[in-house]
């Protein structure tokens, strides 16, 4: 059994919908880099750091998130050089604003 190793950069586009966020939050971004141990040809899992950042609609400021946790996957090769992938993520993210902070747990 050989075990691999990858690293995934998966860039992301924030878009705020509902009332209260389209008033606040304007378009962001960011990216997440993964580092994985694919086991058995069908499991990966690693952790995961990502950064995103969001302009705020009112201030002229951003609001910045940091995030770190663990991902589990599973995917499968139906033809060579095609893959499917289905996973999960959770951890610890922190929000900073001017001189405000704030930190929670997430999942996706």
């Amino acid at each position: 059994m050989a075990l691999d190793f990858s690293v995934r950069l998966s860039p992301f586009v924030m878009l705020p919908f509902g009332s209260e966020t389209t008033e606040l939050f304007s378009v962001g971004g960011g990216a997440v880099v993964n580092a994985e141990i694919d086991q058995w040809s069908i499991l990966s899992a690693g952790p995961e750091f990502a950064f995103a950042l969001s302009t705020l609609d009112g201030p002229s400021s951003t609001v910045q998130f940091y995030f770190g946790g663990l991902s589990l996957s599973a995917f499968y090769y139906p033809v060579s050089r095609l893959y499917l992938r289905a996973g999960a993520s959770f951890g610890v993210y922190q929000s900073v604003w001017e001189d405000v902070s704030q930190g929670d747990l997430y999942w996706r």
